[in-house]
């Protein structure tokens, strides 16, 4: 368990969870010293509250839980994040607030704390290079003079980019009739444990599948069935190991799934019956039965005339 101590001009500092020797860790870094338990979240706000402080509410929030309402929890641009690049988590409580808490995979873990001068309703974690260690599954909590909040729902912050990328196609093809069937399959040499499926433009979240080794590979299937003009679109897929789920390899190679008109839909229209031809048709008939009446009736007239004289 670690964490994070403050102490001096708003500097945010790491150590363990023994307070005692989390104000050596303190004072090690002010004497210049690095710590390596973290990565510094340099961008983190801090608290003036004394270590001693800080552990007494950061003991208490988890061993009491609160009563106010949970607040809402998320980051921004997204959760799924490549290394290297930033991510912001915002924690939105109430306007009430004086200080709001992060935490990471266990509930006694601390990892940072925002006291509430800036915003009242919502604090903002920073990670300024996005790594595996700052991958993981987060929560947070706020206090105010009437009492601490329950925690936050979860947040899943996942790290992209540390393996290699893996293999990705559609069958039996990408171009799919509509209320056709399509598999997306991806697959690796590598013994990835379970494979995601991404599609631009955040359109739903991430599917999972564990992977089965088969030929040589090991591979997991995404179905698609009866597929509908929403389907289409581009895909992407990842991999990962179990003991770490939320470090992901880069992205495949995308495949753009393209849905057309139904096969069968295109041949009824190709040999739909032509209606209003058929009604011109029989009014021809029609017409050409009257002349040929009219026609007969005057040679009829004609031959009495012929036969009277």
């Amino acid at each position: 368990m670690e964490l994070l101590c403050v102490g001096g001009m708003n500097k945010l500092f790491t150590g363990n969870s023994l307070l005692g020797l989390c104000q050596r860790q303190c004072n090690q870094i002010q004497a210049g010293e690095s710590s390596p338990h973290l990565p510094a979240p340099t961008s983190w706000f801090s608290t003036r509250k004394s270590p001693g402080q800080l552990w007494e509410e950061h003991r208490r929030s988890h061993f009491f839980p609160g009563t106010l309402p949970k607040p809402f929890i998320w980051a921004d641009p997204g959760t799924i994040i490549t290394m290297g690049r930033p991510v912001t988590i915002w924690c939105q409580g109430s306007l009430q607030a004086e200080s709001y808490h992060l935490y990471k995979e266990q509930v006694s873990q601390l990892l940072g704390m925002w006291v509430a001068w800036n915003f009242r309703d919502k604090a903002r974690f920073s990670i300024k290079s996005m790594s595996p260690n700052s991958a993981g599954q987060f929560q947070c909590i706020y206090n105010s003079s009437s009492g601490w909040s329950e925690r936050s729902d979860y947040l899943q912050l996942v790290v992209t980019g540390m393996y290699s990328k893996p293999s990705f196609s559609a069958h039996p093809s990408p171009i799919v009739a509509s209320g056709g069937n399509v598999s997306l399959l991806c697959n690796s040499k590598d013994t990835m444990d379970t494979f995601h499926l991404l599609k631009e433009g955040g359109a739903g979240p991430p599917q999972h599948r564990e992977s089965r080794f088969s030929a040589g590979r090991h591979q997991a299937v995404f179905p698609v069935d009866s597929v509908n003009i929403s389907h289409g679109g581009i895909y992407r897929c990842y991999g990962s190991f179990r003991f770490s789920s939320h470090v992901w390899s880069h992205p495949s190679d995308h495949v753009d799934l393209k849905v057309t008109e139904a096969a069968n839909t295109t041949s009824l229209s190709k040999h739909k019956p032509d209606f209003k031809s058929a009604s011109n048709s029989q009014d021809y008939t029609v017409e050409n039965l009257i002349r040929m009446g009219m026609t007969g009736l005057v040679l009829v007239v004609l031959v009495v005339l012929l036969y009277q004289s």
